[in-house]
């Protein structure tokens, strides 16, 4: 990973390039990012996505918690690349695969946009179950897996409320 930063006055600006995205010329194979999102899906989920204003006042534009990551992976998703891998999993008071380890090339992203749209609030919330499932899916690609240049990453997205 390259960090670099500028400053400018009382402004710090700092870019951050992932290993992925690096100069090829530096090695031959670039690292292949794959990635489990274990998303809850529980029915707090559905509790509006509520800001506050400067003046401390709570206030709702109509999104839900969910509504926030599904926008959230759409928007991680979109940034993969041909190289990269994803994995959805989902938990109320059970976990299931949502999407099975999927190659992330430009072919594949409305199919991952739909599968992630496709998420509605049900149920309480077993945080067991769902990392569970996620570390099991982790678990799956890299006994399949030849390449020695990868990453693993679990994202675990919750609104905190456990049941």
């Amino acid at each position: 990973m390259e960090c670099t930063y500028t400053l400018e006055g009382s402004l710090v600006s700092l870019k951050v390039t992932p290993p992925q995205y690096r100069d090829i010329s530096m090695n031959d194979n670039l690292i292949s990012t794959n990635t489990v999102m274990v998303i809850d899906v529980s029915g707090s989920m559905n509790s509006a996505a509520t800001v506050t204003n400067d003046d401390g006042d709570k206030v709702n534009h109509g999104w839900s918690l969910l509504d926030i990551v599904k926008h959230s992976a759409n928007t991680f998703s979109r940034v993969l690349g041909e190289n990269d891998k994803l994995s959805i999993v989902t938990f109320s008071d059970t976990s299931a695969v949502l999407l099975d380890w999927t190659c992330c090339a430009d072919e594949q992203k409305e199919m991952i946009a739909t599968a992630i749209m496709s998420m509605r609030p049900v149920a309480t919330t077993n945080y067991a179950a769902g990392i569970t499932a996620g570390l099991k899916q982790i678990e799956k690609l890299q006994k399949t897996s030849e390449n020695d240049v990868e990453s693993y990453n679990l994202l675990f997205f919750t609104d905190g409320l456990p049941t």
